[in-house]
């Protein structure tokens, strides 16, 4: 008998202290970027590091937040990377699922300011 059930998922938020080039002018474009950078990463059937979809029960570390980021043109430096666990309410460093889980970003909050140099 096969028995099929959906996904379960660990809901997350977030958090981004980003620094901008200088030169950058459109501002809401790029932050609508990084959203999608990091969406991307996550998803399912289109993120992971080969983007065949981020793997069932693979933890999300900050660590992979800043490789992804690092592909999107316009960040001078990347200040801060928190990650929230909104089932537990809690920031973590590591957001660790069970063997049948995915993550599914619910929020991705930017918060930024243009490089001096």
């Amino acid at each position: 008998k096969l028995k099929v059930e959906s996904a379960a998922y660990k809901h997350i938020t977030i958090n981004l202290k980003l620094v901008f080039q200088k030169d950058i002018s459109e501002i809401q474009i790029l932050k609508e970027r990084v959203e999608g950078c990091i969406r991307r990463m996550i998803h399912p059937t289109l993120g992971g590091l080969n983007g065949t979809g981020w793997p069932f029960g693979l933890a999300l570390v900050k660590n992979d937040v800043y490789n992804a980021l690092e592909k999107v043109d316009g960040i001078y430096y990347i200040e801060d990377i928190e990650i929230v666990d909104n089932d537990m309410g809690i920031s973590v460093e590591k957001c660790v699922l069970e063997e049948d889980s995915l993550i599914h970003v619910e929020k991705v909050n930017i918060s930024e300011r243009k490089s001096q140099y």
